[in-house]
């Protein structure tokens, strides 16, 4: 069910995600919240759902596309 469920969050998650960048930006700015780059943002679940996270707006973070690709499923 660990696979089930993973997926239907993800699902979710990619069917609200313009609101969701929009709730996370309008919280924490639109910009890398690790280097403060301004292009490329991406939402990143700072805790992932496969690990257990949610797609709640606290869990989420913008993170550049390079910053996202470093920090990886952790």
């Amino acid at each position: 069910t660990d696979v089930v469920d993973y997926h239907t969050m993800r699902n979710r998650f990619n069917k609200n995600r313009k609101h969701l960048y929009k709730v996370v930006v309008e919280r924490d700015g639109e910009f890398c919240q690790k280097c403060k780059a301004l292009d490329n943002l991406t939402v990143d679940h700072v805790i992932p759902l496969i690990a257990g996270g949610s797609n709640d707006p606290e869990n989420l973070q913008i993170l550049c596309f390079t910053c996202n690709s470093r920090k990886g499923a952790r």
